[in-house]
């Protein structure tokens, strides 16, 4: 079994080996709202791999650390997969032990019977933003994304192509206007939908974030673009309006013969 406390005075998360593989839960401590019985969330059992039973286990803030005799490996406790798997080397005897600093998750300790390695785990969270995009947490993946403009803008386009799939055309328009995805491409994909009002809605934002930039050219066609729209929404309510004249012409005219 291993805790990590994750910079806190008390544990944040828990491991356990069972016969078929390996326990992890979240432990939530929050004295404001604390309930025994939702003490542990976020459970997950991962099996065993064909390196077999690990000889000890431990955890970092994003990853799950498994001790074999001759190397250990790191999975990410994001979406689970393999991450890295580094081999030891034997002159010490075999490693049985792995201990992580309570007082700093980024440094943990292996051990033998006649050595001791210590490894330092550098930029842990480097790739968290990309995980928790590919799997659609986006609120999670912005916060990890430390505003970087280039990851923010990787962020909005995979948000919007979501959006775009469920066909919450609103929201997609909002926030592709935040990516740097072209323009003539979202707004080709509104127009194959029939989506004037969300194509509306996505050149006027994308309009809002350049205005104040040096981009001339850019704001000239967004400008036509919406003019475009206004114009040919302007042409549809006349033909209404005309064929509804026609309509109560050739009703009056009906009812006076």
């Amino acid at each position: 079994m291993a805790v990590s406390y994750i910079k806190y005075p008390e544990p944040r998360s828990l491991v356990w080996m069972t016969g078929v593989g390996i326990q992890y839960s979240k432990i939530n401590i929050d004295s404001s709202s604390f309930d025994e019985e939702n003490v542990l969330s976020e459970n997950k059992l991962t099996p065993f791999t064909d390196k077999g039973i690990p000889v000890a286990i431990g955890v970092s803030e994003f990853h799950l650390l498994l001790m074999y005799e001759n190397g250990f490996e790191a999975k990410s406790l994001i979406n689970w997969k393999h991450v890295h798997y580094e081999p030891l080397r034997t002159s010490g005897g075999t490693y049985n032990t792995l201990a992580l600093d309570p007082m700093d998750n980024s440094k943990f300790f292996c051990s033998a019977k006649q050595s001791i390695i210590r490894f330092k785990i550098h930029k842990e969270d480097r790739n968290v933003w990309k995980m928790y995009m590919k799997l659609r947490k986006f609120q999670e993946a912005e916060k990890y994304a430390d505003g970087d403009q280039a990851k923010l803008f990787e962020i909005a386009s995979e948000e919007g192509d979501y959006y775009f799939e469920q066909k919450y055309y609103e929201d997609a328009a909002q926030t592709y206007a935040l990516s740097h995805r072209s323009f003539e491409e979202i707004a080709l994909k509104f127009i194959n939908e029939g989506t004037t009002v969300a194509l509306m809605n996505f050149l006027r934002t994308k309009l809002d974030s350049i205005s104040n930039s040096n981009s001339p050219t850019q704001i000239c066609m967004l400008v036509v673009w919406i003019v475009e729209i206004y114009l040919s929404e302007i042409s549809s309510l006349e033909k209404q309006q005309q064929s509804s004249d026609e309509e109560c012409e050739k009703l009056q005219s009906t009812r006076l013969t």
